[in-house]
């Protein structure tokens, strides 16, 4: 579940600085830990799936302060 969060921010988020997506993929697997089985998680519709996935970027999507100031410019 990690590599797939977090090959899909590095695909749809190239920009993003690979410190803060790791931040990201931990809590998003972190949340579903918590709130389901392994077993709960292979049964989810799709529908479910992306229900779950809205309710858990409203929490990791908060990222720590101390974490803002340690990531590296991204050059364009």
């Amino acid at each position: 579940m990690w590599f797939e969060c977090s090959t899909g921010l590095r695909v749809n988020y190239p920009k993003i600085p690979e410190q803060i997506k790791i931040v990201l993929c931990d809590c998003y697997v972190n949340q579903v830990r918590k709130k389901f089985t392994v077993k709960e998680v292979l049964e989810l519709t799709k529908e479910e799936s992306g229900k779950l996935g809205l309710e858990i970027a409203q929490i990791c999507s908060k990222i720590p302060e101390e974490y803002k100031n340690k990531t590296i410019p991204v050059s364009t």
